[in-house]
């Protein structure tokens, strides 16, 4: 006998437009239509023999069938609660599908089956086609046939039958509905009411049920003997049991309920415990050898938490399994007692379908006597939690707040934070507070990563999501002070704390004019930034974010300022000349005969007609004095002059030179000659008592030729505020000092309280270099906004500058009696600027 039903589907084209992740391409296969030819095979086999016996009664209406359409490349799924719902229409883009079909998932119990069915379904351009899917019986079935003698001889009698994680479904002699049960290892306990009242159940068989077979039971008795026997039979399967005065005078174990009503179902939010404990208690007049604990619970079940364990007898798998969600028992063969309150307290909410949660017992002694099944049923509310508000972050914030609402008793054990990565994925947060804020009310800080973006996240209870927010980030506090120089701007953050300003300076992003500068330099511990990139003597506007996408409200307001103009130095390769030192005929070194004989009327002369760079200031009053008592090159040297053979470009180069001179010069004494060859100069060497660098320098300079003292008027006006100091420079150390080196020295001075102090400075020395090498003497500002008013600028043959007497003790120069003259270390400078 066979029941068939069949229904015909149509599944419209927009549904699968709307399911592609790519409708264009999609749309690109061509198109063709589908239509499902549903049928339900409600034949039950014979389990030994696999040939069809019978129909079930129970056929699943329209609307009691789910459908879940999945697509081959998994790019979308569907499942629509019952097939009255599956959309008709008749054109699909094309590709592969499959489609399942479903009634009475996980179901059990009379009159119940489960149905299930699928077909992987094609859509091809241009054609029509239907796909047949057939519904086959997935539960195994069961009936019951009582013989009248047990009525007889024995009492009431009744079965129990159970599978893995089920019921305990009790079937009397009067039921003629089918039981359907789930496919697999399946156990018959009966269940004896004698004509005394006494009352024994037993186990009788144990068996692995198939899928689509019917199981017709026996169950008679044998009362020719002196005690009972009662017999079950199932299809290969048969167990009889002697129900011997000994086993009838001892009371089966018995299970009692406490915290709960058995046949009621215990609503508890997720979460939470009930407050009342939830336990069962077990006696037994006999040892226990078994308390079995069948578990049907889509969470747990989501744990890995066995289905059916033996409570008295737990592997190390098994009490792991109990500890994780709280399980407490203490149990003897005795005895005793299985607390469900923790676990029910772990309980999560899932779906309306996976709500609830059901824990069996039944308890089994020694002499295989076994107790009334014990059933609770748990159903686990979700708990809402709804988002009032979410507090922005600040750019460098390590924490976030957010406040819910929600009925939660035990809000602050169960909830937690997961934050969207940049790869994706999901990570968990650390919770760092729960504070009450009113009536069913919470205030959550948790941590956050570092960065600039919004952050996505969702609120999880007992690690179910139950809400997504966003915390977008925000700039903190903070204001901008500029300071610009010619080129470039020194930037500061003002901000209520150091920690603040680190994070400012660390990701802040400027813009000049509308558009991103570049940053060159950001020290965090002093606050500033430097931004290049600029011109002198022009005005720009400054705005600063340190958002990633900013829009026009991250942007700090416009902030306008001009940078400093870039003046050049005077002269600096040295074209523009004036007279220097200027002298006819000095004599050089003292007088000497011609021959031994001793008259002395050869004396040798020299003329200069120098010249020095224009708008540069010199040493030459000093070191090549007219007001000398005794005019002569031992006396009279000139320590700057410009020259045209030693230059780097163009015409002409200046060159420094150290020098003897002594404004109150010995007499020189006569020199004979003591025999050939006769020399061309007087050998004799006198004394000079001073030396000098040769210096240059910015500015003025006048000599007292009285007083021996110098006037150096060497800071002049500037208001702009250099870089570095460049040129070119060639050095030959003094013989008698080897080691000596040229000096560049250069100072930007500012007004610092009304006093005019030093803000930068560098001295570079220019050791020996025998042709024209590259310097710079950088510079460095320490002092924010502190503009620029003077410059001293100053080069020196010697790096022993420093007054008359200094000098004189630290400078040295060579006696040269064919030049007449002592001379020292000699530089060579040209090309000389300024950078900004």
């Amino acid at each position: 006998m066979s029941l068939r039903h069949s229904f015909i589907t149509f599944l419209p084209l927009a549904l699968l437009a709307t399911s592609c992740s790519d409708d264009s391409d999609r749309a690109s296969d061509g198109a063709g239509s589908l239509s499902l030819d549903v049928t339900v095979d409600a034949t039950l086999r014979d389990p030994l023999t696999q040939e069809i016996i019978v129909a079930s009664p129970c056929v699943p209406e329209q609307s009691q069938i789910s459908v879940t359409m999945i697509a081959a490349e998994g790019s979308y799924s569907h499942t629509w609660k019952s097939l009255c719902d599956f959309p008709a229409q008749d054109l699909y883009y094309s590709g592969s599908y499959l489609i399942e079909a479903i009634s009475g998932k996980g179901a059990e119990g009379f009159d119940t089956p489960c149905y299930s069915g699928s077909v992987s379904a094609v859509v091809e351009p241009d054609r029509r086609l239907t796909w047949p899917l057939t519904m086959h019986l997935v539960s195994s079935a069961f009936s019951f046939d009582f013989s009248p003698a047990i009525t007889a001889g024995i009492g009431e009698v009744a079965a129990f039958v159970h599978t893995p994680g089920g019921e305990y479904h009790r079937v009397s002699p009067d039921e003629s509905r089918l039981l359907y049960l789930t496919p697999g290892q399946t156990g018959i306990y009966l269940d004896v009411i004698l004509p005394d009242g006494r009352h024994t159940a037993f186990r009788s068989l144990d068996f692995s049920a198939l899928s689509g077979c019917f199981y017709e039971c026996e169950v008679s008795a044998d009362i020719s003997g002196p005690d009972p026997v009662l017999t079950c039979s199932a299809p290969g399967k048969s167990a009889s049991f002697t129900l011997s005065a000994d086993f009838l005078s001892a009371l089966p174990p018995s299970l009692t309920a406490s915290g709960w009503t058995p046949g009621s179902i215990l609503t508890v939010p997720e979460g939470e415990q009930p407050e009342t404990p939830v336990r069962a208690a077990v006696t037994a007049a006999a040892p226990l050898s078994h308390l079995w604990l069948s578990v049907s619970s889509a969470y747990l079940s989501s744990l890995s938490f066995p289905v059916l364990v033996d409570l008295l007898h737990p592997s190390a798998e098994d009490e792991a399994a109990f500890a994780a969600v709280g399980l407490m028992s203490d149990l003897t063969s005795a005895g005793g007692s299985v607390d469900f309150t923790a676990l029910i307290g772990k309980l999560v909410f899932l779906t309306d379908d996976e709500a609830l949660s059901c824990f069996s017992l039944i308890a089994e002694d020694d002499c295989g006597r076994v107790s009334e099944p014990l059933r609770l049923q748990v159903q686990t509310t979700a708990v809402d939690i709804s988002v009032t508000s979410v507090g922005d972050a600040p750019v460098g914030a390590t924490s976030a707040s957010l406040t819910v609402s929600t009925r939660a008793v035990d809000f602050a054990s169960n909830v937690g934070i997961e934050i969207l990565d940049a790869d994706g994925q999901w990570q968990p947060a650390s919770v760092l507070a729960v504070r009450p804020a009113g009536d069913l009310s919470y205030e959550l800080e948790f941590a956050i990563p570092d960065g600039n973006a919004d952050i996505r996240a969702r609120i999880l209870y007992c690690e179910e999501i139950r809400a997504e927010f966003t915390v977008e980030r925000c700039m903190p506090e903070f204001e901008l002070v500029a300071d610009p120089f010619a080129t470039y701007a020194m930037i500061r953050v003002m901000a209520p704390d150091q920690a603040t300003v680190e994070t400012v300076v660390r990701r802040l992003m400027l813009y000049v004019d509308g558009r991103r500068g570049p940053v060159l330099l950001r020290d965090e511990e002093s606050g500033v930034l430097a931004l290049s990139g600029l011109s002198p003597n022009t005005s720009y506007t400054l705005t600063a974010t340190m958002m990633d996408r900013p829009d026009a409200s991250d942007f700090t307001p416009g902030q306008r300022f001009t940078t400093e103009k870039a003046p050049a130095l005077p002269n600096s390769d040295f074209e523009d000349r004036k007279s220097g030192v200027v002298y006819d005929r000095l004599p050089s070194g003292g007088r000497y005969s011609q021959t031994e004989v001793a008259i002395y009327n050869w004396q040798n002369r020299e003329s200069f007609s120098q010249q020095v760079p224009q708008k540069w200031a010199n040493t030459n009053a000093k070191t090549f004095s007219t007001r000398a008592s005794n005019h002569n090159t031992w006396y009279m040297q000139p320590s700057v002059f410009t020259v045209s053979d030693e230059v780097k470009s163009g015409e002409f180069a200046v060159c420094l030179r150290s020098v003897g001179f002594d404004l109150s010069g010995e007499d020189i004494p006569d020199y004979a000659q003591t025999g050939r060859p006769y020399l061309q100069y007087s050998p004799v060497v006198p004394h000079v008592a001073c030396r000098a660098a040769g210096k240059l320098f910015l500015g003025e300079y006048s000599f007292s030729a009285f007083s021996m003292e110098e006037s150096y008027k060497d800071v002049v006006d500037w208001k702009s505020r250099p870089r570095s100091l460049n040129g070119f420079y060639k050095y030959v150390p003094s013989p008698d000092s080897p080691s000596d080196s040229g000096i560049a020295i250069i100072e930007i001075y500012g007004d610092v309280g009304g006093e005019l102090q030093v803000i930068a400075s560098a001295r570079t020395y220019l050791p020996i270099a025998n042709s024209y090498t590259a310097f710079t003497a950088p510079l460095s500002y320490t002092r924010f906004g502190i503009k620029a008013s003077g410059m001293r600028l100053m080069f020196a043959s010697s790096a022993s500058v420093g007054t008359i007497a200094e000098e004189s003790a630290s400078v040295f120069v060579s006696a040269d009696p064919v030049k007449g003259a002592s001379l020292g270390s000699t530089l060579w400078i040209d090309n000389i600027s300024l950078a900004y």
